[in-house]
């Protein structure tokens, strides 16, 4: 099932600058904003498109774009594939947040088949670049899970650097949760890195959930729910990857 996430009106407003998200409320309930012709009320939320009327001011809610740019978090589930197309006519996750937007959109880095979690999707191409380098150090942490105990010497190895069939995988740090499961965080974005530095000593995980990209948390994102990733979020860390950009040069 497809679903994009979208904030309610005084949500919206506030973050508009009509004033706290509580003063938007009451301006509801004093039946003071319209959502297209219609009056709002608590609780309403925004879809692409709309426009949100307060006194004089219109706020169209497409503050997903600029200059027609996308940005996007997908939950993905297990056993769908980072791909346009398979020949094996496995799901695609593309398929959970293509068909919502007329902008042709492209994941930034991917999530393996049996992996799941955050995935960005834009049609940004700069954007995704500066993030998938390994030179700009973006964080991504993952939350796993192993039918064995996690040995935390493996861990230890790996936070100091492991090579596995002449590969060098580094972990930024970790965090072990319970016997079975534990809290990583890498920042080079390598293909399947957690999955062969385990596989290399015999452990399968049965899972690898990515909850974090750089700024950009899964939250409370529903699997397979899609949600628009606020510009400021977006900015602020465009304005990061600017930076260490100017500082390599």
């Amino acid at each position: 099932m497809i679903a994009l996430k979208t904030p309610r009106v005084h949500v919206f407003l506030a973050e508009k600058g009509v004033g706290s998200r509580r003063f938007c409320e009451e301006l509801i309930r004093k039946k003071l904003v319209r959502v297209n012709n219609t009056v709002a009320k608590l609780g309403d939320k925004v879809a692409l498109g709309d426009r949100i009327i307060y006194k004089k001011q219109i706020f169209v809610f497409k503050d997903f774009q600029s200059n027609n740019r996308i940005y996007l978090v997908l939950n993905k589930p297990r056993n769908y594939l980072c791909s346009n197309f398979d020949v094996n006519g496995r799901k695609l996750a593309i398929s959970l947040v293509q068909p919502l937007f007329k902008e042709r959109v492209f994941s930034i880095g991917r999530l393996d088949f049996k992996s799941s979690g955050l995935l960005l999707f834009t049609n940004d191409g700069k954007f995704a670049n500066d993030i998938i380098h390994p030179r700009q150090k973006v964080e991504r942490e993952y939350i796993i899970e192993s039918k064995k105990d996690i040995d935390e010497s493996l861990l230890i190895s790996f936070k100091s650097g492991i090579k596995v069939k002449k590969e060098f995988f580094k972990l930024k740090s970790y965090e072990i949760l319970n016997k079975n499961s534990a809290r990583l965080i890498l920042d080079e974005g390598k293909n399947r890195e957690i999955r062969k530095v385990f596989l290399s000593k015999n452990i399968f995980l049965k899972k690898i959930h990515r909850i974090r990209i750089g700024n950009i948390n899964l939250d409370s994102l529903k699997e397979g729910q899609v949600k628009i990733v606020p510009l400021s979020k977006i900015n602020s860390l465009k304005s990061r990857l600017e930076k260490l950009n100017d500082n390599s040069n």
